[in-house]
């Protein structure tokens, strides 16, 4: 199963936007600390054991979910967010998979060692006006709001672990049908691979509500604009809010046209809100003309570092556009320690293409690193792009892989004895000098 998901995976995050021409062998010699992404960045290798409390309830009920994420990862896992989605299982298709129903950060700064876990446990509020049926809790997980270790966040196939709950609720409602949802008058799968516009055209997005309820219903509709995902707050462009009325035991739709053009990917999130009950659907499209140069994922390859050792500092990157022309970038990778003295230094410049690739340097540090930092910054030209800062405390990591530190009561005591081995030999000789004199007098 692991290896049918990473095939998706490299579908997804690269045919979208490249042709085939990234499949093609390339038999020239790579660049020395260049190498295969994929032998460091493991795709879906932090995995979750996640179930609901009560597996039977009621809408308008809370809910609580706990479990495990587990790193399977030989280095550990700083800055992790773990992401949910709450799916119903009726109405599933091969090209938009199933129904969105909520979708939230469950948890945030995750930190996980090295092939450790950590737990966690988050509720969630049935809407009273859920339907009944079989639901379904959709894990993600991402590091620095950016780089995908499980599932990819914008797309509601290439999921995470998956885990059952049954809701006894309402039999009508108001939502969106993911069959329905058109860009620029073709039919848009939410599992198909993004449609490609040219920047001079805008992006007409329409979708189909359907009521299947008795009543006539209006209900909000917010959309959301993101350039690439909606996980890293700096994607956020803008949201805005349509009042659609939908008659009883009929349909409806809604519309909006998109003309930003300066990004190479966007991501528009709609939500449907009908009484407390939300469905949401994720549409993405591509602008083929734009550039956007990505990281993907740096770390290091052990922890903590150890004096006379070897490591490896890494980071994946490419270019997340259609062009077929690979782009001149520089990438800047450093490991830096607790005062932010730089402990190795790796410069990448040349060109970038759509393929994934990585960067990495093998390095012998001359002291034991319990805390440190990994910085990566990426430019196109001279423009900086993408960077991340990730730190690595042992302290937050696990205490027990911190490097043995001095009591400083031992030192304080020993200033104390060596403070008072000067001083007292000095008052004893100053006091006899005073009782020499009173002799002689």
């Amino acid at each position: 199963m692991k290896k049918i998901l990473f095939v998706i995976f490299l579908l997804t995050t690269v045919l979208t936007f490249q042709p085939a021409h990234v499949f093609a062998v390339d038999n020239k010699a790579q660049p020395n600390g260049i190498t295969n992404c994929f032998d460091y960045y493991h795709f879906q290798s932090v995995q979750t054991i996640i179930v609901a409390e009560n597996h039977n309830i009621s809408a308008g009920d809370k809910i609580t979910f706990s479990g495990k994420i587990n790193n399977q990862n030989n280095y550990p896992i700083v800055s992790g967010t773990l992401y949910v989605k709450i799916m119903r299982s009726a109405g599933f298709s091969m090209a938009n998979g199933f129904d969105v129903v909520d979708q939230f950060v469950a948890k945030e700064n995750v930190i996980i060692p090295a092939n450790g876990s950590t737990n966690v446990s988050f509720p969630w509020k049935v809407p009273v006006a859920t339907t009944s049926g079989t639901y379904k809790l959709v894990s993600y997980f991402v590091v620095d709001n950016k780089f995908n270790l499980l599932g990819l966040s914008f797309t509601d196939d290439i999921t995470g672990n998956i885990s059952e709950f049954i809701v006894a609720g309402q039999k009508n409602n108001v939502q969106f049908d993911k069959a329905g949802v058109v860009v620029n008058k073709n039919p848009y799968g939410v599992a198909s691979f993004a449609p490609m516009i040219p920047n001079k055209e805008a992006a007409d997005v329409s979708l189909k509500i359907k009521n299947t309820t008795a009543e006539d219903e209006n209900v909000k509709v917010d959309y959301s604009l993101y350039e690439w995902d909606s996980m890293n707050p700096a994607n956020f462009v803008r949201t805005t809010s349509q009042n659609v009325n939908v008659k009883a035991n009929s349909t409806a739709t809604t519309e909006i046209t998109i003309n930003d053009n300066t990004a190479s990917v966007y991501y528009l999130i709609a939500t449907l809100n009908y009484k407390d009950s939300k469905s949401i659907v994720g549409i993405r499209f591509v602008r083929p003309e734009n550039n956007r140069l990505r990281l993907n994922f740096p770390s290091i390859n052990n922890f903590p570092i150890k004096k006379g050792e070897n490591s490896t500092v890494f980071s994946c990157f490419h270019n997340g556009s259609a062009s077929v022309q690979p782009v001149n970038g520089k990438l800047e990778l450093q490991v830096l320690d607790s005062l932010g003295k730089v402990v190795s230094n790796f410069t990448y410049a040349g060109p970038i293409s759509g393929a994934m690739t990585a960067a990495k340097k093998d390095f012998v540090s001359k002291t034991t690193l319990d805390h440190f930092y990994v910085l990566a910054k990426l430019y196109d030209g001279n423009k900086l792009v993408d960077q991340s800062k990730l730190e690595y405390d042992c302290q937050k990591i696990d205490p027990k892989t911190c490097n043995p530190k001095p009591n400083v009561w031992v030192y304080v005591i020993l200033v104390i004895i060596i403070l008072l081995a000067i001083i007292i030999p000095r008052v004893i000789s100053a006091k006899k000098k005073v009782v020499e004199k009173t002799n002689e007098i």
